[in-house]
């Protein structure tokens, strides 16, 4: 789409979500203001409206939802993404020019020449992801979540509407009721937004996509679909196929090894999917991808189905939490925690911790625990979630199935959010409502300890503390006992990009070729340096 002379808008990936035009406005996706579905007219009726109020922020933080909106008024251009940006959107200002693209491809081959934010390799080289709104390229950015950006008389601004604090409180026992009605809310959402079609359920031996499906079945949803992958004796398998046959739900099991990815990389339709769903942020997940690929080629599921994943209750529920955390060691445990997937040389190291430092200070106040959890809290959910964990929805998308995040709905993150911090911390109350209210009513109380086969890991999860935990991992991956089956093809490529590209590795002391998630993020820096 071109529009005037110095303006040019491409939105031409309808994957999953289909783009909807009207009234030289564009939208995808869905939003709830209570129980009220707004879609395609409605949903740009209604930003319109909150654009030219005069409490454009109010009207915009009631929207709950997956949504991306671009609005064209008065010569203005408007991007409106969600709370969360669940779906990518790119904008530069390049000389005159103000460029719009969804697909990162298309803005690559646009510009032609790819000027690389080298401060940005080190970070990502770390972790995989950028921060916030941020890319690779130079002048190139992403539209941030709970954000919209404004281009106007060649200035490009952008507004946040929503900050997602909230004022914590205490809970007691009576909480586990208000929690239930929160889920009935979510669930008649959820409901509303399927209109009968399937819902699948990506199904793990986890607590989140357990929560799901048992609250599917609680509130009488029908129609309902599951899936699961993995080796056949890991304890996760056992779980899922536990709870899938306990609540009556079909399940497709997917097995998944090193001969299993070897042959789907060898069919090369992994490359164009890491490029898809890289955004020039970040590094696309492949966890979900062969399962995904299997149920298509398959016909297993509606070609309209919906999957509805389990992104992101551990968070909420405060998982993330570190154990002791104060202004002095925040920086090293987060460090630590989400930026080892390459190990960077010393100056490269203080320079992501310095940047991140920066970060987490902007988020809370760091001089109290309760504002470390804050800050990291934060950061996750203003980062690592939208550039990679719900960036994961890209795998659906590219086989042209939509998708819905129960567990990031507005009252539900409300609810966990408001809970104070140490309070939430081990994910105790979350786990202990879960557990009381859905799992053992449901008869599906199956504990993730008592099911497994790895009693290391069993062990672990008992006696060893967060930091002691992290570092054991570490070095089981070297065993293989908690790694992503590797790509050889994938790690060809990142070698060449190591061997022809000496700017970035000398940022390395060593590249972890055996770790997938290096092997991406060196694939993905060398497919921008072609």
């Amino acid at each position: 789409m071109d529009y005037k002379n110095n303006i040019r808008i491409s939105l031409k990936n309808n994957n999953g979500f289909q783009w909807f035009c009207s009234q030289n406005c564009w939208c995808k996706g869905y939003a709830f203001i209570g129980n009220e579905l707004y879609e395609k007219e409605s949903l740009i009726n209604y930003c319109i409206k909150a654009i030219r109020s005069d409490d454009t922020d109010t009207l915009l933080e009631l929207l709950n939802g997956s949504f991306l909106i671009v609005i064209q008024w008065a010569g203005v251009i408007y991007l409106v993404g969600d709370k969360l940006r669940t779906f990518p959107l790119l904008y530069c200002l390049k000389g005159r020019f103000f460029y719009v693209f969804d697909l990162a491809e298309d803005l690559l081959c646009t510009l032609g020449d790819k000027n690389i934010n080298k401060n940005h390799v080190s970070y990502f080289m770390a972790c995989g992801y950028l921060y916030e709104g941020e890319t690779l390229l130079e002048d190139c950015f992403l539209v941030p979540p709970s954000s919209f950006v404004k281009f106007s008389n060649q200035i490009v601004t952008v507004h946040s509407y929503h900050k997602r604090l909230f004022d914590k409180r205490m809970v007691e026992e009576r909480y586990k009721e208000d929690a239930l009605s929160v889920i009935a809310h979510l669930v008649n959402r959820l409901k509303q937004f399927a209109r009968g079609r399937q819902i699948v359920i990506p199904l793990s031996g986890g607590y989140d996509s357990r929560l799901i499906a048992c609250m599917c079945k609680y509130f009488g949803l029908n129609n309902i679909s599951c899936f699961t992958y993995g080796l056949p004796d890991s304890s996760e398998v056992e779980i899922a196929i536990k709870v899938a046959k306990t609540l009556g739900y079909p399940l497709c099991f997917f097995k998944s090894d090193k001969n299993t990815w070897k042959e789907v990389f060898e069919k090369d339709i992994v490359k164009p999917y890491l490029k898809y769903g890289g955004n020039l942020n970040s590094i696309a997940h492949l966890q979900d991808f062969f399962a995904i690929y299997e149920l298509k080629k398959k016909e297993l599921i509606d070609n309209d189905s919906i999957i509805t994943p389990g992104h992101t209750g551990d968070l909420l529920a405060g998982n993330h939490f570190p154990e002791k955390v104060n202004k002095n060691n925040i920086v090293n445990l987060v460090y630590d925690k989400y930026f080892n997937i390459n190990i960077l040389n010393e100056s490269s190291e203080r320079e992501v911790k310095r940047f991140l430092f920066d970060q987490l200070q902007k988020y809370a106040d760091l001089f109290t625990e309760e504002g470390c959890f804050e800050a990291i809290y934060q950061w996750n959910i203003n980062s690592r979630q939208p550039n990679y964990i719900i960036n994961s929805v890209r795998a659906y998308e590219y086989f042209g199935y939509s998708w819905f995040l129960p567990l990031w709905d507005d009252e539900f993150v409300r609810f966990w959010s408001g809970i104070s911090c140490v309070q939430r911390k081990y994910e105790n109350l979350y786990n202990i409502f879960l557990f009381d209210c859905l799992f053992k009513p449901m008869q599906v109380a199956f504990s993730k300890e008592k099911y497994s086969h790895n009693y290391i890991c069993n062990f672990m999860s008992r006696h060893i503390s967060y930091r002691e935990k992290y570092l054991i991992k570490k070095f089981l991956k070297k065993i293989h006992l908690f790694s992503f089956p590797s790509d050889n093809s994938l790690l060809n490529e990142a070698a060449k990009f190591i061997r022809e590209y000496g700017q970035y590795n000398e940022m390395l002391v060593c590249p972890r070729l055996e770790e997938s998630m290096s092997a991406k993020s060196l694939y993905y820096l060398y497919y921008l340096n072609k």
